[in-house]
């Protein structure tokens, strides 16, 4: 790739900079799941499960009852990069070239370099985004995602289902709630998380323009205008609108159940500028960002995966 840089960070600054950029997902930064920071390859996720017979009728002496059980989920997280190479040269007859100054060993803008460091961080936080709702392991740059993940575990709750449409949604979302588990479906952290595509359905419906409705003229006769960004739920039951989420795919779970590994919030973790001129004789700077991300959920048997039949 043409362009350069010449601007270095490194170190904690550098730390930060890739923290805000990963940690800016909409399912992060929004509190749609549980992030585990300073992970090294591998964290042990204990689940603690007690029996139904744990309360009893008391008497004088000691009794053991109920059954206790203490079972693992092991999150494994991916290394991931970015190294890309940027020529000084390019911007000799470019609009930002006044930045160069006149040396013949000019310097990249650094209106650019800063340019840089913001975009890369956006692409950071959409590649994050997308990589927690379809990404699979065996693809470079990705780690499993949850419907992955889901597919996988036996104990989830499955709910098979024809597609979604404005017409049926609310039917569709019922289906979903019905089958949470009653003892965590009013939790605080219960969500349904649901694509944009499947909340605009939503949306439509309340405002009367699907057959289930609320009358033909929706939520307070405003027809589909009554929504304007405000957050939404279905029994109660948040809904979490995430972009990276297909159509016609829901989960519920809450956000405590699911969990983000990374190193972004580590030493180790880094983000580089780096001038190769006066290492390599070139013309070159080459921009570099290391962290490691991988997903996994605690509890399957509280999730509930809804797909197409």
């Amino acid at each position: 790739m043409a362009l350069s840089i010449t601007t270095t960070y490194a170190g904690k600054t550098a730390g930060k900079i890739l923290s805000q950029a990963q940690l800016s997902s909409d399912m992060i930064s929004n509190g749609g799941l549980t992030v585990l920071p300073n992970v090294q390859y591998k964290a042990v996720l204990n689940k603690f499960t007690s029996a139904s017979d744990l309360v009893v009728n008391a008497s004088c002496d000691y009794a053991n009852a109920g059954t206790t059980t203490l079972t693992e989920k092991v999150l494994t997280t991916k290394p991931l990069q970015i190294n890309t190479t940027f020529c000084v040269k390019d911007f000799s007859t470019d609009w930002l070239a006044h930045e160069q100054g006149v040396s013949a060993y000019k310097e990249m803008p650094k209106t650019f370099s800063s340019f840089i460091i913001k975009h890369y961080a956006q692409k950071i936080a959409e590649h994050t985004e997308q990589n927690i709702w379809s990404g699979a392991v065996g693809t470079t740059g990705k780690f499993d995602s949850l419907p992955v993940l889901l597919a996988a575990d036996s104990t989830v709750v499955d709910v098979t289902s024809a597609a979604i449409t404005s017409a049926n949604i609310l039917t569709k979302l019922g289906e979903i709630s019905d089958a949470i588990p009653a003892a965590v479906k009013y939790s605080p952290d219960m969500k349904i998380y649901i694509g944009n595509a499947d909340f605009a359905k939503y949306v439509r419906a309340l405002g009367g323009f699907g057959a289930s409705g609320l009358g033909a003229s929706g939520v307070s006769n405003l027809g589909s205008t009554f929504f304007a960004g405000q957050a939404l739920s279905f029994e109660g039951i948040p809904l979490f609108r995430t972009n990276g989420l297909g159509e016609n795919v829901l989960v519920a779970a809450e956000s405590t159940n699911i969990f983000y590994g990374t190193s972004t919030l580590s030493d180790q973790n880094e983000i580089k500028i780096v001038d190769t001129r006066e290492t390599l004789g070139d013309l070159n700077s080459r921009f570099i960002a290391r962290w490691e991300g991988g997903l996994q959920t605690g509890i399957g048997a509280d999730i509930v995966y809804r797909i197409n039949s």
